[in-house]
């Protein structure tokens, strides 16, 4: 049996990542937030919200591409993948609540510990709570954590591969199964989510926030974006000077897109 990767802060793969960077993150997210108000930014990922596009975007920008740059290595290590999509985050001006699976909890941790007014709910990993019960306390814990939330926003986005249209449609957030839970009677959320709060997408209002320049997202940038882009520009050249023998004049946009 393989011996589990490090949970540890050094396992990060981002060089620049630091604590005042991922506050810095946070808070970006939550100056979208009136002062004062319970308004609140959920994300639910994995089966939960039919593994929503637009959830895991934000938790990857939270987390600094942990769904992108650690899930395949945890994965090959034999740890669950529905253990570690097992997240959800509630997002308010000022605080911050967060649910995980016990798997994720130590791996997850050393991004998200240094959070201001930070609540973690999460059973321990020796718990012998059967699964039945493991899942009532997550669905207990969600309706604790949007409770006092009338307004809540979703980063709502479906690709086109999965569905003929990404427009945000709050029935469809109702389908998805964490939200479907609390509505149960024996659950005590109230009823229907989206009668007892008020929904809708907030995905647009993020993209400006991804697409500012920080030092892990200008790292990603060199490390990543970079070399790929010097491979195909490479490969784009010899597809040129192949096909029209070095001869520039008879370059035709087909060739040089092809």
């Amino acid at each position: 049996m393989k011996k589990r990767p490090s949970s540890a802060k050094r396992s990060i793969q981002q060089q620049s990542f630091s604590p005042y960077l991922s506050c810095k993150r946070l808070r970006n997210v939550q100056s979208l937030l009136p002062v004062g108000s319970e308004d609140s930014i959920v994300v639910i990922l994995g089966i939960d919200s039919r593994y929503n596009e637009g959830c895991r975007e934000l938790a990857n920008y939270l987390l600094f591409d942990f769904y992108d740059l650690r899930l395949n290595q945890l994965e090959e290590y034999g740890l669950p993948e529905e253990d570690l999509d097992d997240l959800v985050i509630v997002i308010r001006h000022s605080t911050v609540q967060v649910y995980c699976s016990p798997t994720l909890y130590n791996y997850l941790l050393p991004y998200i510990g240094h959070w201001m007014n930070l609540t973690i709910h999460s059973l321990h990993e020796d718990s012998t709570q059967s699964e039945v019960e493991q899942e009532e306390y997550k669905i207990v814990s969600f309706i604790s954590m949007v409770e006092s939330s009338h307004h809540i926003g979703i980063p709502y986005y479906v690709g086109t591969s999965h569905s003929m249209t990404s427009q945000f449609d709050k029935f469809a957030v109702e389908k998805w199964p964490l939200i479907q839970s609390t509505a149960w009677d024996d659950m005590g959320g109230g009823g229907f989510f989206t009668m007892v709060h008020e929904v809708s997408d907030i995905r647009d209002s993020l993209l400006p926030i991804y697409h500012q320049l920080d030092p892990a997202s200008l790292e990603q940038m060199i490390v990543r974006s970079l070399p790929l882009f010097i491979r195909h520009w490479g490969e784009c050249m010899s597809n040129i000077m192949l096909r029209n023998n070095g001869d520039s004049s008879s370059i035709v946009d087909y060739d040089v897109t092809e």
